[in-house]
């Protein structure tokens, strides 16, 4: 939640828009465009990257941090930000 009290604001106005006659709501409250936040968007596109290349993060979970078991399917969000520092800051020492 970006702020409190959005969470219901966001199901009343999915309500709305599933059933427009069961449910009267302010039209303020209809106008409302819900946010997503800038460290959401950095999270799912982090999380999106890893989970299309997840064989490669996977070897390089093994090698850099030295484990026998594989990396879950979702890891998570600190162990995807190190995976991607790991691999960011390897790539600028090879360029």
């Amino acid at each position: 939640m970006d702020f409190p009290g959005q969470y219901n604001l966001r199901k009343l106005v999915v309500q709305k828009l599933i059933n427009p006659g069961n449910i009267t709501i302010p039209a303020e409250i209809t106008h409302i465009v819900p946010i997503l936040g800038p460290l959401h968007v950095s999270l799912n596109i982090k999380e999106t990257c890893l989970k299309t290349f997840h064989p490669f993060f996977n070897d390089l979970y093994k090698c850099v941090f030295q484990k026998k078991h594989n990396l879950p399917e979702k890891p998570q969000p600190y162990k995807i930000n190190r995976l991607t520092f790991v691999y960011s800051s390897w790539w600028l020492e090879v360029d």
